[in-house]
């Protein structure tokens, strides 16, 4: 472990700058290496939302079951959050980032073979015979299985895109139903090319029904619903397959989620002690800014290497090994700078003195479980990543059902709207918290949600694509606003405070779940009724930090003291 740098908070620090302490040194080096951690796991989160949309689609998910991939994310954090605490106190900042690094990269490259887990017939047989799912062991019937929903996609798009030009000629909705029959023709040829492998006769006789079907109901107000109905027809005669593919790269994820889990619990609080205390707040925020980039870049690069923008659709999993591919190329690079690199573990003295002022008398350290301030910032920061995750999850979903738009268009709306008003707001809040106090900045965005979100529960069209979009610069300061208010005056127990703080994130493993509920039993406006609730709530914390922590330090609040 690296021998501890103290940073002073004397009055000299308060004209040190950003990244200088009053001792002389300058952190602004270690800085710029730490943003690099938040834009990598900006990325990877960002890529969970084109995730989410491609499973329902690949795998026939439901939407509630599609919030197993945040489950699955969220989840590690939750399990991660303790260890990676107790890594960072005993090894330090630098042993633990490279932890986290080390099981980011695993997690990525782990989604190579996780393409190819549909093709694990034992593994496949074996929960086929487990939970009684039905199996096809020969790859190239899984191949024409794949082939007949591929095609029965692509017959949905192409009058699905003829139908949205309204209003639309005869001739050209003539010639789209004649496309669109041409691949249903195909969809049941290869579905009879796949027959002799299947081994359920039942399972069998739905399918060739339901593509049957499907002829007829070219030009009618059912024929979208029927082509889904047909695809999860022709999944059920491989569900074990599916099944299997699902938790791989679910196992994936989570890995994932293990290393990030490391990086976050160790970056969020070191970004407030590389300069002086006065300005944790704003460095915290301008760090996020990177995190906020990512954000941007997940959603277009997963969305032009995932989502189909050709003439045909593929529902096919291999092409998500690119981005992971790339993600764990960039991230053992990464690795291998910290490594080499002098990472100091740094500590205050006026964070030691308040924390030998607050001492537990059972442990000697400062009890955490006694200060509200830091408690409900944990609940607070629990309700944000439950709302930010269930928003991002359904972005795509909401904006392609309610508005219409196709699915990679909806990313690319999500990124270049969504991610980049996130991203200003991150750069922007970085600023803000130099004139505004974070607490009543927290609980303004907050509200502003809550109207936003109001609007995209009404279902206002064109009006609620834009509330819903303009959520992302409201929620861009949350995040870390809530961290730094959290983590102040914790002292010597910040780490663990932050693990606890980064556990909290077990948030977003139940809003998409519920979220996605809602909207499969009511519509998916309704499911954002939860986001909105969550925000409510934030706002309340924010509006009530000030007395807490003054309370919990032992004294009245100054009036004019900053509370960054």
């Amino acid at each position: 472990m690296t021998t501890p740098v103290q940073t002073s908070s004397s009055p000299d620090s308060k004209r040190a700058g950003l990244f200088r302490t009053a001792d002389g040194k300058n952190y602004a080096f270690v800085f710029v290496l730490i943003c690099s951690l938040f834009l990598l796991w900006g990325f990877a989160h960002a890529l969970l939302d084109v995730l989410n949309k491609h499973f329902q689609n690949s795998l026939e998910v439901t939407k509630a079951q599609s919030g197993c991939v945040q489950a699955a994310v969220y989840g590690g954090y939750f399990l991660m959050a303790l260890p990676a605490g107790l890594i960072a106190r005993k090894f330090g900042y630098k042993a633990g980032i490279i932890v986290g690094l080390m099981l980011f990269a695993l997690g990525a490259f782990w989604f190579v073979p996780a393409t190819k887990s549909d093709q694990w017939t034992g593994t496949a047989s074996w929960v086929a015979s487990r939970f009684n799912l039905t199996v096809v062991t020969s790859a190239g019937a899984k191949a024409k299985l794949l082939e007949a929903r591929n095609d029965i996609a692509t017959a949905t798009a192409k009058l699905a895109t003829a139908q949205k030009n309204a209003p639309a000629s005869a001739d050209a909705t003539a010639k789209a139903s004649a496309a669109a029959s041409v691949y249903l023709n195909k969809a049941a040829a290869a579905l009879e090319a796949a027959a002799p492998e299947v081994a359920s006769a039942d399972k069998l006789a739905a399918a060739r029904a339901a593509v049957g079907d499907l002829e007829n109901a070219i030009g009618t107000k059912n024929f979208e619903k029927d082509c889904a109905t047909a695809s999860v027809a022709i999944v059920a005669l491989d569900k074990a397959s599916q099944v299997t593919a699902f938790a791989s790269f679910l196992l994936g994820l989570f890995v994932i989620a293990l290393g990030l889990t490391c990086l976050e619990t160790i970056a969020n609080p070191y970004t407030t002690v590389l300069g002086p205390p006065e300005t944790g707040a704003s460095r915290i925020n301008l760090a996020q800014t990177n995190n906020a980039l990512g954000w941007i870049l997940g959603p277009f690069v997963g969305g032009m290497l995932i989502f189909s923008s050709g003439e045909t659709v593929n529902l096919s999993n291999a092409q998500l090994a690119t981005p992971y591919i790339g993600l764990g190329v960039v991230v053992t690079l990464i690795l291998v700078l910290f490594a080499f690199n002098k990472i100091p573990d740094i500590h205050t003295p006026e964070h030691a003195a308040a924390a030998a002022k607050h001492q537990d008398k059972s442990s000697g350290e400062r009890s955490l479980w006694s200060q509200p301030h830091f408690l409900l910032a944990v609940v607070a920061q629990f309700l944000y990543v439950a709302a930010q995750t269930g928003i991002n999850s359904f972005f795509i979903n909401y904006v392609v059902e309610v508005n219409k738009w196709p699915e990679q268009k909806a990313a690319l709306l999500l990124s270049l709207g969504g991610m980049v008003l996130f991203m200003v707001g991150r750069f922007s809040g970085s600023f803000l918290m130099r004139i505004m106090k974070p607490h009543l900045a927290l609980a303004t965005y907050a509200l502003l949600n809550v109207v936003m979100l109001g609007l995209v529960v009404a279902g206002l069209g064109f009006v609620s694509a834009l509330a819903l979009i303009a959520c992302y610069f409201f929620m861009s300061i949350m995040f870390p606003t809530i961290f730094a208010l959290g983590i102040r005056g914790l002292g010597e127990n910040t780490k663990k405070g932050s693990a606890f703080i980064v556990m909290s994130i077990v948030g977003g493993a139940i809003a998409p779940i519920l979220m996605g509920w809602i909207a499969d039993k009511h519509g998916m406006q309704f499911g954002f009724i939860i986001p909105l609730v969550c925000f409510a709530a934030i706002m309340l914390y924010g509006l009530s930090w000030k007395s807490l922590f003054a309370r919990d330090m032992g004294e009245a609040a100054p009036a004019t003291a900053p509370a960054h």
